[in-house]
């Protein structure tokens, strides 16, 4: 992310009760997504929270970019998150192309008190 655009926006370390993530990250170039973890942490206070819908497939390519619901695990807890729900979505709306969606993963993470 762009810390000047988001210190321009009034958004600073800490600046955040909470972010919602709502299939965003599946848009992000896998080798940008350590910056985005690392913003998002940032941004959160100390106990706050990250809301996602994740979007895990496999497709080759993007965007959407592919993830692995259990490397995301790993990428959160390692950016100082902790999981409180990690499970696969139900009920998502339909895609474009008006099929059901696969592989959401709904997920309530805490960033660690310091």
């Amino acid at each position: 992310m762009d810390e000047a655009a988001l210190a321009a926006a009034g958004l600073g370390p800490g600046s955040c009760d909470g972010v919602l993530e709502h299939t965003c990250y599946c848009a992000i170039d896998p080798g940008l997504r350590p910056a985005y973890r690392q913003s998002v942490a940032r941004l959160i206070k100390p106990q706050g929270w990250l809301l996602g819908l994740f979007w895990c497939h496999g497709r080759p390519g993007g965007p959407p970019y592919g993830s692995d619901a259990h490397q995301l695990v790993s990428d959160f807890t390692a950016a100082g998150f902790s999981q409180e729900v990690w499970q696969p979505a139900t009920n998502s709306s339909p895609g474009p192309d008006n099929q059901p969606r696969d592989n959401e993963w709904l997920g309530l993470w805490r960033r660690a008190a310091h």
